[in-house]
């Protein structure tokens, strides 16, 4: 599996993946007693991977370890034993390593859907299998209010006996708290090539069950076509392809693709989240009419996309009476843009809409660059917002390729 694909850097890196039988790039073992872990699978900036046996019964597993941070494998393993069941990689335990603490896990199927969708377009009834397998593992997770933020075909895990899938890789999964309906973001979170907008940390709204169904979409769409439905090197372009492009339908792509499971695709990517399907649960439904209609040889019906869906009142995210502050925002912006540093400090008691005023300036603005911090009342680190904000730009930057890093690296010591 690529297991740490998804991060909160938004960094597109070469993947290195499991192939049955395959020899490793390196040779090196991890040491956990009771396990033989001799191949390394994958190595990331901060995350290694490792396949091998259980010594006492031989049952296979992987081995991940999060360089400096068990926090984020123990958060990983709390929300996939939370999740576990059918569909969902089963977690062993963390176990300490020789090069610190690992989260094992049991090893799944023989491949990643995204090394099948290396190959070109999966068959027609494999791909709508497949999905909705996914989107009944997604209404069993989102019942349970666990959010998994990076859905792809790197994180499905594929059993080509069976055709079964497990979703992977809950590294930056979350529950929602109780009475929550969404959780927001301050920075990009997930895998910019398949991120819903409100993702991207550059809108009004949070993330809830509708931007695992966007993701669900363009893994769908991925599966297929073949093709991803935004491309890109550049994280940034990534970005602002996912607030405002359209992208072209899979039956414009793939002839075999008929057009009322195009519209299902191109519904479930709706850029609004209220357009979008509003569950996994109501997505599901209508894949399994395509798939019924198409197991029984005949042409799939027109369908009232969204019939079964599962509609939630949504409180309403428009900005109200802040538009002189929202004014003045957008004129410092504008004054940065041309090269004149502003500071500008937005205060307010908690609840008073600081972080809403924020968003609003930064979704009229998708193009530019943000380092967000947030102070918290009674924090100990009366410094803390500031190096918050500049450690989400350092990460932005390290996810750079080399001669983009090189050009910040210049500014800078200008």
């Amino acid at each position: 599996a690529a297991p740490h694909g998804a991060n909160r850097r938004g960094e597109i890196a070469p993947r290195l993946h499991l192939k049955p039988g395959a020899g490793a790039f390196e040779t090196r073992a991890m040491r956990i007693a009771n396990f033989e872990l001799p191949v390394r699978l994958y190595e990331g900036r901060s995350t290694l991977v490792y396949a091998g046996t259980r010594s006492p019964d031989g049952l296979p597993v992987v081995a991940k370890l999060v360089l400096g941070s068990a926090r984020d494998l123990s958060h990983e393993l709390t929300l996939l034993q939370r999740a576990a069941g059918d569909g969902v990689a089963e977690a062993l335990g963390i176990f300490d390593s020789s090069d610190g603490p690992a989260l094992v896990q049991r090893r799944f199927g023989d491949a990643t859907l995204e090394q099948l969708c290396a190959r070109g377009p999966l068959p027609l009834m494999t791909a709508l299998q497949v999905a909705c397998q996914l989107t009944g593992v997604l209404t069993r997770l989102h019942r349970g209010r666990i959010l998994h933020r990076d859905i792809k075909p790197a994180n499905l895990l594929y059993d080509s006996s069976t055709g079964q899938i497990a979703l992977a890789d809950f590294g930056i999964a979350v529950e929602l708290p109780i009475n929550a309906r969404s959780v927001m973001v301050s920075d990009l979170v997930g895998t910019p090539a398949y991120i819903a907008p409100e993702q991207t940390g550059r809108m009004l709204r949070g993330c809830d069950a509708r931007s695992d169904v966007y993701a669900a979409g363009i893994t769908l769409y991925q599966l297929l076509t073949g093709v991803l439905p935004f491309e890109s090197e550049d994280v940034m372009e990534l970005i602002a392809a996912q607030l405002s492009r359209t992208a072209v339908a899979p039956d414009q792509l793939n002839p075999a693709v008929p057009k009322q499971l195009s519209a299902i695709v191109m519904k479930a990517m709706e850029k609004d989240p209220d357009q979008r399907y509003q569950s996994a649960k109501g997505l599901g439904a209508d894949l399994a009419r395509c798939l019924e209609a198409l197991a029984a040889g005949q042409p799939v019906p027109e369908l009232e996309l969204g019939e079964a869906d599962v509609f939630q009142p949504q409180p309403p995210n428009e900005l109200y009476g802040r538009a002189p502050q929202l004014t003045q925002l957008r004129a410092a912006l504008k004054q940065a843009s041309a090269g004149r540093p502003q500071l500008v400090v937005v205060c307010g008691r908690p609840g008073s809409g600081r972080s809403q005023l924020v968003r609003a300036l930064i979704a009229g603005a998708p193009h530019a660059q943000y380092a967000l911090g947030h102070w918290q009342e009674g924090s100990e680190r009366p410094l803390a917002a500031i190096a918050q904000a500049l450690a989400s730009l350092v990460e932005r930057w390290l996810s750079l390729d080399d001669a983009a890093l090189a050009e910040v690296r210049s500014r800078a010591q200008a």
